[in-house]
């Protein structure tokens, strides 16, 4: 026990920080914390704790801000700052009153400005959310009051630390809103770190809280300033304020683990778990039951309180509970250990037993309990350490549930047997499945995972008939085994056909003597490909397009090249603009126009001069309408003045009739309005045209056709069946003698490497899947490499040969 003891004590020293780095023994200026300024801690105290409040941390005002600035860019930047002076308001002059408006009301002033305010209440709410969400552990508190005090009497910088320590919470509504503090209602506890250092070091025994209603927060901070008195430089700010975070655990566990405050029959000195842990080590009795276990031959249903599935290995550790060993559940995420947990807390319950259940994190002890209420034994648990619960809600919990009924529970004994024989069912099916098959000493469940296996490895192009293999013995399986494995012991040597060059050759024989033959054929359709190859590099290269890759692209080449021999004439034509596309109604409409007035001019020149074109004749059409179907219309001095107008603008006698009249009329009308149309697109047709175009005087006719043929080329561009190179290419001066013959030559070479590729098929008796079966959809370079890796493996072309024979 001693040994023990002493174990104990020098791991509870591990626990105890009483050092400087400690906030609660010295307070040092942190990010993440907020100091209160110009508030009194018997306002405050009174606010929040015993009325409850929400309180409203105050921004320092944008002048006070500048003046704070300038005072501390004046003085040393930790001097104290007459902040009651500084925040001051006129309605707080009035002698009368003992405390100002602004240390009563719900707003808590601070040092920062708003921004800064802002930026760092949301770090720290972040921050206690995620460590409360984590540990289930609330560790912000507001300071009230702050010990100064020095290590010894040689030490000229002062320590301070925190006397009050109030468990409060941040809280917003939505992101807009800003901040509210407030009580969280746990319990206010003493600062131990601080009376632990005081009693240790200078044998001060600081006062302890009395944290009810009754509590005079004056009181105590007289008692702590009349303990201290002795130590001449130590002194209390029982007004000076800071909201920060503060962790208990560490010290707690150190208090609770003083084997002093236990009795001594519960002593943890004397606990057979802590001797093990710190002395002896854990020397636990084997387990009763094997890992390969029949559960099923070991428990009944009815002798378990199983809530949740569990699989034989988790029934064990069920068993071995119950047996009172102690152990260790291992296992990765998703295993069912939170699972397993909750069947032996319910096992415990449903024997009478008391179960104590911690864990570091919070959501393990969420999703346990989670699960314990899914299954109505939530009213069983206590939550004893949790940010959910303080003093009063466990003792109203604990008194609900000591008054609370029993539950009733209906005889359950018609469920036992019916769990029994659906268990007994289970079994039999895994003995059944278990059995040999037939003569063999195969089990069904063996044959049916290989038959799995195999499914899922190939796909056969129809059902398999086994009905011949029902009556095998052990001997007939074997057999027909030794067959798969000659086929087995060649794929091991060879490896798979799929790996091989020649996969898609289906031929059965190869004798010595056809290897030079297979080998001329090879190399001579690589001779004919590589030729194929410089012709349409030429080709490319003359008509200044990308060279062709693979054979179809070869044919569109000799049928581009075609096409610039039989391409009309275009030089002199904006080939390459996008507007033959783009424009291409308004060209066609330019040539409609120009085609119209083309015509009007060859119909009507022989009648008007060419002045009468640009004449306006609106009036005297208008004349014309308006008198000239009146039998006295030659009197009209209008209708006269007309006719003697257009008979002006005429090479002949005008009729007499007024319908002809208008018709010279119109027409002049007409091509004037054709004009205007034309003059408008005329730049469009110079732009395009060059030197083709003629203006009113164009080959309207030819014009039109060269647009039919330009506006063909664009759209096979712009649809990708033409490169864009080749608009270049017809631009410029075309050689259709030298072009014509090259065509000529890339064709044939054409032809002869199509012979010689379905030679080499026909020997090799190659069949390709339908995506590569048209000389095998492959680039010509890469026809000519498989060529010459043909010809220098023409070993494993015996191999292939060999594999089709077995495999036959």
């Amino acid at each position: 026990m001693d040994k023990v003891l002493h174990q104990l004590e020098l791991s509870r020293k591990e626990l105890l920080d009483l050092g400087l780095r400690n906030p609660l023994i010295n307070l040092q200026k942190r990010a993440k914390q907020v100091n209160i300024v110009d508030e009194l801690s018997k306002e405050t105290y009174r606010l929040v704790v015993i009325d409850g409040r929400e309180m409203k941390l105050k921004a320092l005002p944008d002048d006070k801000v500048q003046i704070l600035a300038e005072i501390e860019e004046k003085n040393n930047i930790n001097a104290a700052i007459d902040f009651e002076n500084l925040l001051s308001q006129p309605e707080d002059d009035g002698t009368e009153k003992t405390i100002a408006n602004r240390h009563a009301d719900t707003f808590l002033q601070t040092s920062l400005s708003s921004e800064k305010l802002q930026t760092r209440l949301l770090s720290i709410y972040n921050d206690a959310r995620t460590y409360l969400q984590e540990q289930g552990v609330n560790i912000l508190f507001l300071v009230l009051g702050f010990l100064y005090w020095y290590e010894s009497q040689s030490s000229s910088e002062p320590r301070k630390a925190p006397l009050i320590l109030i468990p409060v919470e941040l809280s917003r509504g939505n992101a807009r809103e800003k901040f509210r503090l407030r009580y969280s209602g746990d319990e206010i506890g003493d600062n131990l770190s601080l009376i632990e250092k005081m009693k240790a070091e200078f044998g001060i025994d600081l006062p302890q809280l009395n944290g009810n209603d009754e509590f005079n927060i004056e009181q105590f901070y007289k008692s702590v300033s009349e303990i201290i008195q002795e130590e001449k430089r130590w002194k209390i700010e029982p007004n000076e304020i800071t909201l920060g975070f503060f962790s208990f655990g560490k010290f707690l566990m150190y208090k609770d683990l003083d084997s002093t405050g236990w009795p001594n029959e519960k002593n943890p000195s004397n606990h057979k778990v802590m001797s093990a842990l710190l002395v002896n080590g854990f020397r636990e009795p084997q387990s009763e039951y094997a890992d390969d276990s029949h559960i099923d031959e070991i428990v009944s249903p009815k002798d378990v309180n199983q809530v949740k599935d569990a699989d034989s290995s988790q029934i064990l550790a069920m068993l071995d509970v119950n047996s009172g060993r102690n152990l260790v559940l291992q296992g990765p995420p998703g295993t069912g250990k939170s699972q397993t947990i909750t069947n032996i807390i319910a096992e415990s319950i449903g024997l009478g037993r008391k179960v104590l259940f911690v864990s570091e994190k919070m959501a393990a002890l969420e999703v346990v309990k989670r699960r314990l209420d899914q299954v109505g034994l939530g009213e069983a648990v206590l939550e004893l350490h949790s940010h959910k619960t303080n003093k009063k809600k466990v003792l109203e919990e604990l008194n609900r549930t000591i008054h609370k009924s029993r539950p009733i529970i209906k005889d359950d004994s018609g469920d036992i047997v019916t769990l029994t024989q659906l268990r007994d069912k289970l079994n039999a099916y895994c003995d059944a499945v278990n059995k040999p098959i037939g003569n063999t000493s195969i089990s069904f469940i063996r044959a049916l995972g290989f038959a799995i296996k195999v499914a899922g490895d190939f796909r056969y192009k129809a059902d398999f008939d086994f009905s011949f293999m029902q009556n095998w013995s052990e001997s007939d399986y074997m057999s027909a085994r030794m067959e798969v494995e000659v086929l087995d012991r060649y794929l091991a040597k060879s490896g798979p056909p799929a790996n091989n060059p020649f996969r898609f050759s289906h031929l059965s024989e190869f004798l010595p003597s056809q290897r030079i033959d297979f080998e001329r054929t090879i190399l001579n359709a690589k001779k004919y490909t590589d030729e194929l190859v410089t012709g349409a590099n030429e080709l490319a290269k003359i008509m200044s397009l990308r060279v062709p890759e693979k054979l179809h692209e070869v044919d569109q080449f000799c049928d581009l090249g075609k096409m610039a021999i039989n391409a009309p004439t275009l030089g002199g034509l904006n080939l390459n603009s996008m507007d033959w596309l783009e424009n291409a109604k308004n060209i066609v409409f330019l040539i409609k126009c120009g085609k119209s007035l083309s015509t009007i001019h060859l119909k009507y020149d022989v009648w008007l001069h060419e002045a009468a074109w640009r004449q306006n004749l609106v009036s005297i059409r208008s004349n014309f309408l308006k008198h000239g179907d009146k039998w006295w219309r030659f009197f009209s001095s209008d209708f006269r003045k007309a006719r003697a107008s257009l008979q002006h603008l005429c090479r002949k006698p005008l009729f007499k009739e007024t319908k002809y009249c208008l018709v010279l009329v119109d027409a002049i009308l007409d091509y004037q309005k054709h004009l205007k149309q034309f003059d408008q697109l005329s730049p469009l047709g110079r732009k395009l045209y060059g030197v083709h175009w003629k203006n009113e005087k164009s080959d309207w006719g030819a014009l039109y056709e060269l647009f039919k043929w330009i506006f063909a080329l664009h759209q096979d561009v712009k649809n990708g069946k033409i490169q864009r190179d080749m608009i270049r290419f017809l631009s410029g001066t075309i050689n259709r003698d030298y072009l014509s013959k090259q065509i000529e030559f890339l064709a044939t070479k054409r032809k002869e490497q199509a012979n010689a590729i379905a030679s080499v098929e026909a020997s090799l008796k190659l069949n390709f899947p339908n995506e590569i079966k048209t000389h095998w959809n492959l680039t010509m370079k890469r026809q000519s490499e498989l060529l010459v890796l043909w010809h220098g493996q023409m070993d494993k072309l015996q191999q292939l040969v060999q594999y089709n024979q077995i495999a036959s």
